[in-house]
């Protein structure tokens, strides 16, 4: 479903999807020097990625109702769909964790402030126990790791692409 705000004109795009279970929510925040346009884009394009996450591969169909998919060059991947575009300001993506643990859901918002942007990401949905634990304490590290690499790439030009291992 898509809808015009009013008040600037931009199109939003959603998909209605069912309410996934609170859990636990993992928050972050980080200020980059850059527009909310370029850091925008290098969250959702799949080279810019493998600048700053260590991305192996990376697609995504950045529409309500798109696939997205990630390995990175440890090998691990993950996929899901995306729920929410609002460019240059949200993003909303479920992630599937797997066989035995139910999505979760990535918001992230990107704010114009003092000449550059504030991220604020929520990962929402995480149980507890097991390996939703393990999950939780690896997101919620990763994130931080992810967010910081993420402004040492587009402030300071720190590449964190690896070259490919042959197969």
């Amino acid at each position: 479903m898509a809808h015009s705000d009013s008040a600037t004109g931009l199109e939003t795009s959603r998909l209605v999807t069912p309410t996934l279970p609170l859990g636990r929510t993992i928050e972050k925040e980080i200020f980059i020097k850059a527009s909310p346009e370029r850091v925008f884009d290098a969250f959702t394009s799949s080279d810019a990625l493998a600048h700053w996450w260590a991305m192996a591969e990376a697609e995504l169909d950045l529409r309500p109702g798109g696939r997205w998919r990630f390995k990175w060059t440890s090998g691990q991947s993950v996929h899901g769909i995306i729920v929410e575009v609002e460019r240059p300001r949200r993003l909303v993506m479920d992630w599937d964790e797997g066989e035995h643990l139910h999505d979760t859901r990535l918001t992230v918002e990107f704010h114009a402030e003092n000449g550059g942007t504030r991220i604020h990401l929520v990962d929402t949905g995480y149980g507890s126990g097991g390996d939703w634990d393990a999950l939780y304490e690896g997101v919620t590290t990763g994130w931080g790791w992810a967010l910081e690499g993420l402004r040492a790439w587009l402030e300071e030009g720190i590449d964190f692409a690896f070259p490919q291992q042959p197969a």
